[in-house]
């Protein structure tokens, strides 16, 4: 009676331990990695990218200057036909992560645990909630005093253009 006790002891003994095992393995799975996360926070929240685009929008500026004070000068030497200095000066910008932080389309992306579709860009571009890349707005009312010309190219969809034009004007841009 005994060893059968000690037996039974054991084996009630082995299985609460291997119950209690499975148990700690079997927890929830950590959610996979999201890409999106680290690089919205730091473009939401770092100074350095902050600075970043203050620096380049400030290079950009002092090299407008210079392209101004040179008739002969153009971007493109190569490209160019003719008599291009008698044409107007021009900027030609993106619009989107050069001009206009998308930032927040990513942050839904990742509360709704979605990826990118047409249908949810084109409601983010509807709501104007894109924001300025800092610097963006300054150096082209800059340019634009200057009197030169600022385009903007985008591959957004035309049903997109007439929301992200009225965006950019409440931010500021020429």
């Amino acid at each position: 009676m005994i060893v059968t006790m000690t037996v039974t002891r054991n084996l009630v003994l082995g299985a609460v331990a291997a119950v209690a095992m499975i148990a700690g393995a079997a927890r929830a799975q950590d959610p996979a990695p999201n890409d999106l996360l680290l690089a919205t926070l730091w473009t939401q929240r770092s100074v350095e990218y902050k600075g970043n685009a203050l620096s380049v929008y400030a290079l950009a500026r002092i090299r407008l200057d210079q392209a101004l004070a040179d008739p002969g000068w153009t971007a493109a030497p190569a490209e160019q036909k003719g008599d291009f200095a008698t044409l107007p000066p021009a900027v030609v910008l993106d619009v989107d992560e050069t001009v206009l932080d998308n930032s927040l389309y990513e942050v839904w992306l990742m509360k709704n645990n979605q990826t990118f579709s047409t249908r949810t860009w084109d409601a983010f571009c509807a709501a104007q909630l894109a924001r300025a890349i800092p610097g963006a707005v300054e150096f082209t009312q800059y340019a634009d005093s200057k009197g030169v010309k600022v385009f903007y190219i985008t591959n957004r969809g035309v049903e997109t253009e007439k929301d992200t034009r009225e965006n950019m004007v409440k931010l500021g841009f020429p």
